[in-house]
């Protein structure tokens, strides 16, 4: 992830090079193309954002746009996603079905201590921890995606109830 300014140029799908200002005023004009998250708490409390994920020409490039809430000030992250990794976005919806595929989580500090000592010491083919380790994290993405539709079901039901 690289931040950019906005005057910063790239492709999109349709072939078009626009500027990040201009793909805020040209493309995220409806609030439903943005999602309102929580980046962390701050010493004031939540830090609260507005995002947006845009596709580029590239497959592998994106364009992250961060929204302050309070003060609408735009921040722009040119986003590369490695070959072999899969882009899977969370669930939008409480009902959506799940991805056929659902990606890989990216590996912690701690798995990858693990995954050094494991092709270091045991006595184990390192095709196999390496197979266990990538079905690990495919089934720990898999969760993670289930939990964030659960959430929303939640949150949904909340709204509806209030």
């Amino acid at each position: 992830m690289l931040r950019v300014p906005s005057n910063f140029t790239f492709t999109v799908a349709a072939g078009t090079k626009i500027t990040c200002a201009e793909a805020v005023t040209a493309l995220l004009k409806h609030p439903r193309r943005r999602e309102v998250r929580s980046a962390g708490s701050g010493s004031k409390g939540e830090r609260w954002y507005a995002w947006a994920w845009l596709a580029t020409a590239s497959a592998r490039h994106h364009l992250l746009i961060r929204r302050h809430l309070q003060t609408g000030e735009l921040a722009f992250h040119y986003c590369f996603v490695p070959g072999g990794q899969l882009l899977t976005p969370p669930p939008v919806r409480p009902g959506q079905p799940p991805p056929p595929e659902p990606g890989m989580i990216p590996l912690t500090i701690p798995e990858i201590k693990r995954l050094l000592a494991a092709l270091t010491t045991r006595p184990l083919p390192h095709w196999l921890v390496i197979h266990s380790d990538a079905w690990t994290c495919r089934h720990q993405a898999r969760s993670r995606w289930f939990r964030k539709r659960a959430r929303l079901a939640r949150n949904a039901e909340l709204t509806l109830v209030s």
